[in-house]
């Protein structure tokens, strides 16, 4: 399974939540699921959140909110994610990435 995080990402809310996105692609004969962690940062604000996908997906998506009152603005931001897939005979692999992103309202 290869992801990534999409950019531009959508801002609403007055810049307090994110519609996260992302493409999946290459999914293995051996994979059944990825348990997907996204997390924004910007200026000191960081919103975490994540969602869990079954083979053959080809996108996740999830809405992250900016803890505390806090808020995001429009521009670059960073990106990072990560994935535990789970494979057929029990195991996992665990995959990290990262990469800017834009915020657009």
């Amino acid at each position: 399974m290869h992801s990534n995080i999409a950019s531009p990402l959508e801002l609403s809310h007055s810049g307090t939540t994110i519609a996260a996105h992302g493409p999946i692609s290459g999914w293995e004969d051996d994979e059944t699921s990825a348990a997907i962690t996204i997390t924004i940062q910007q200026n000191g604000v960081s919103a975490t959140n994540k969602t869990t996908v079954m083979k053959g997906s080809s996108s996740w998506g999830m809405t992250l909110v900016a803890p505390n009152g806090g808020g995001f603005d429009d521009g670059p931001a960073n990106g990072s994610a990560s994935a535990v897939v789970q494979l057929t005979n029990g195991g996992s692999e665990d995959y990290d990435w990262s990469n800017p992103v834009t915020l657009d309202d």
